[in-house]
């Protein structure tokens, strides 16, 4: 069980998110029906205060997250994500957030083999040519029977680009908020997030300053979608998330 001052923590960030305003002791109570008095509740935001959890404009004001306290929740929240596909461009616009998404079958390779001057890959769904390289023969004739996927981290720990280029037509792409991209490009570098340079993103939570970047790889029916959603640690991901507060 969460300690008190943990659960009226959490239950501010929650209500801020949704709220994108400072709380008072009172509403927070009466928004997030918390088992505690206003009073106790006051105490515990002065704890919280001293520890740089949360900040105040002034003495009578509400209470909002601090930064520190943003960056902890989420990486609680985004451990074991599960991303609500549904009605998921109308929820990226509403929270003013950015997502981008590669989408690919899991394709095994069938076969491998020379025809001509050229080399044959066949997946099961797609075919691909390459001219005729005995090494790039033998090294892609050892990929037979390996899953897309697997091929794909196996050329990208290799360093194969050209071979990379040439099966990332498999993928479909898929993007919402261009224009949010566009105003966070105005605070960090976003030049590694552009036309779906997601090599340079590891997998899981990244922090560049106050922006939260997200990448995951997720399976719905029979496609994979390696996604990427980017917003500042003050936006209401948790819209976005099955069983979020206002998913």
């Amino acid at each position: 069980m969460k300690e008190k001052v943990e659960l009226v923590l959490e239950e501010l960030i929650k209500e801020y998110l949704k709220e994108s305003a400072p709380i008072s002791s009172t509403k927070l109570k009466e928004k997030a029906n918390l088992p505690f008095s206003a009073s106790s509740i006051r105490s515990y935001l002065q704890k919280l205060k001293k520890h740089g959890l949360i900040e105040k404009e002034h003495l009578s004001s509400g209470s909002k997250p601090s930064k520190k306290a943003l960056k902890t929740f989420w990486k609680e929240n985004f451990e074991n994500i599960e991303l609500d596909l549904k009605n998921l461009e109308e929820k990226i616009i509403e929270n003013n957030l950015y997502f981008a998404a590669k989408i690919f079958e899991n394709e095994l390779l069938k076969k491998v083999y020379k025809y001509d001057k050229f080399i044959i890959v066949e997946f099961e769904k797609n075919e691909f040519v390459f001219k005729y390289d005995a090494n790039l023969y033998t090294f892609l004739k050892s990929l037979e029977g390996i899953y897309f996927d697997q091929i794909r981290n196996y050329l990208e720990y290799l360093n194969l680009n050209e071979i990379f280029k040439k099966i990332d037509l498999i993928y479909e792409y898929l993007c919402y908020n261009q224009k949010r991209l566009f105003e966070l490009s105005q605070v960090i570098d976003i030049k590694p997030f552009i036309e779906f340079e997601f090599n340079s993103i590891k997998k899981g939570l990244n922090f560049i300053n106050d922006i939260l970047i997200y990448k995951n790889l997720k399976k719905v029916d029979d496609k994979w979608f390696e996604y990427v959603l980017i917003g500042d640690i003050y936006s209401n991901f948790l819209n976005l998330i099955k069983g979020g507060a206002s998913g």
